[in-house]
């Protein structure tokens, strides 16, 4: 590897830094941002920036313009909303320096399997997070409820992060047991890749996050699909993927979150996010074209109050759907961009991955498709290390379907 892909890797093993606030020259900041902030100086002393932008706007320009729109969309919102701290704060923590990371790692692909390499660590950054939760297991180190949190705000928040490891290392390590010949081999990697995605497993299982469990399930079954070309193995991976689920979810059923789900759904996590989003819907109608503004949900929300029976839940900062949440704070332009940019983003990769089966598409389409089912009824991407990981997959599959498409086409080596 290259010195800047291994900062690069570095960065991605240790992105829950972004906990460790710090304020730099009286700008608040935290350790994940000033590493990519190094990286970015470390990279300009060795590459040509411009050159990167250059191939960018010449390979991929409709996407930049979709990410022109949310991010123009995001300064408008928050002009009008005139809470001009929270919202050049976000867009600086969950646009601009996620955006600069995935410019460096664009910069850095020069093959699939380099694209891959970034990919794993995702999926060790999460075994390390999920080994350092269940030491917070082991010492009883859970919410009033019995979730698993770790260093996380939530128990949600950790699920989000492990997510996308697991996706990841059940999908990569598949394709590398699949293109084993040997049978020693086969079970070293067998061996080794169960070990490390039950691990992730586990503490996911701990955080009783209902919302993951089926987007990770979900996000498995379609890319087996995907994947597949007989109608039986498609019906028998529906089989296996829906009898682990409800095999998942009848574990909770005596639990106190279960009873509550079950017995008590008025008063319900799906409940309260009933009413969320209809308030939501309600704020949006009301800001149609600018939005709210970057992190103005929760003094919104309450203010909405008056319309409303009583809230389940009161402390909402986000409107718990990734869609909702564009809408509000970027306004119809930053939501336009955002599924413009998903649909120019997942066309040729589903094409090229249903056609070719291209391994190296598989890790970020299950995440992507992960994220996307979790967002209807979650946000996985407002927060840093979430949008970094996005951002992640985002490039990595546009160099991914550019390379699909273009294979006779000489990559731009000067860039490194």
């Amino acid at each position: 590897m290259t010195p800047l892909q291994k900062i690069i890797y570095g960065i991605i093993l240790v992105l829950p830094l972004y906990l460790a606030k710090v304020v730099f020259f009286g700008v608040p900041t935290n350790l994940l941002e000033i590493s990519i902030i190094g990286a970015l100086l470390f990279g300009a002393t060795k590459y040509s920036y411009g050159k990167i932008w250059h191939v960018l706007l010449r390979r991929h320009k409709n996407i930049v313009l979709a990410i022109g729109a949310i991010l123009l969309g995001g300064l408008l919102s928050t002009i009008v909303s005139q809470n001009y701290m929270q919202g050049f704060g976000i867009l600086k923590g969950w646009f601009a320096i996620p955006l600069v990371f995935a410019f460096l790692v664009y910069g850095q692909l020069q093959s699939a399997q380099e694209a891959k390499i970034f990919l794993r660590a995702v999926f060790y950054s999460g075994v390390i997070v999920a080994l350092i939760a269940l030491v917070y297991y082991l010492f009883g180190q859970v919410t009033y409820d019995g979730r698993l949190r770790s260093f996380f705000l939530s128990p949600n928040h950790l699920a989000m992060y492990l997510a996308p490891a697991i996706v990841i290392g059940i999908l990569n390590f598949e394709d590398e047991i699949l293109g084993q010949r040997e049978k020693k081999k086969r079970q070293r990697i067998l061996w080794q890749a169960g070990s490390l995605v039950t691990i992730l497993l586990f503490a996911v299982y701990l955080t009783k996050s209902y919302a993951a469990w089926g987007a990770i399930g979900g996000s498995i079954f379609l890319m087996s699909i995907l994947r597949g070309s007989v109608g039986k193995t498609k019906i028998k991976n529906l089989v296996i993927v829906i009898g682990l689920i409800v095999l998942l979810f009848s574990t909770q059923l005596q639990s106190q979150r279960g009873t509550d789900f079950t017995e008590k759904f008025e008063r319900s996590s799906l409940a309260s996010r009933m009413m969320i989003w209809k308030v939501a819907l309600k704020i949006g109608a009301e800001h149609p074209f600018f939005g709210i503004g970057p992190g103005n949900f929760q003094t919104v929300y309450l203010a909405y109050q008056i319309h409303y029976p009583p809230y389940l839940e009161w402390a909402v900062p986000q409107p718990h759907n990734i869609f909702l949440a564009f809408w509000l704070q970027t306004g119809i332009i930053g939501l336009g961009g955002f599924i413009v940019l998903l649909f120019l983003w997942a066309r040729p990769l589903i094409k090229g991955f249903y056609i070719n089966k291209n391994p190296a598409s598989a890790g970020v389409l299950g995440v992507m498709f992960y994220m996307l089912f979790h967002g209807l009824i979650d946000t996985p991407y407002w927060k840093n290390d979430l949008a970094i990981i996005f951002w992640l997959v985002i490039v990595i599959g546009l160099f991914i379907s550019w390379e699909e498409n273009n294979p006779k086409k000489e990559h731009y080596k000067s860039i490194r």
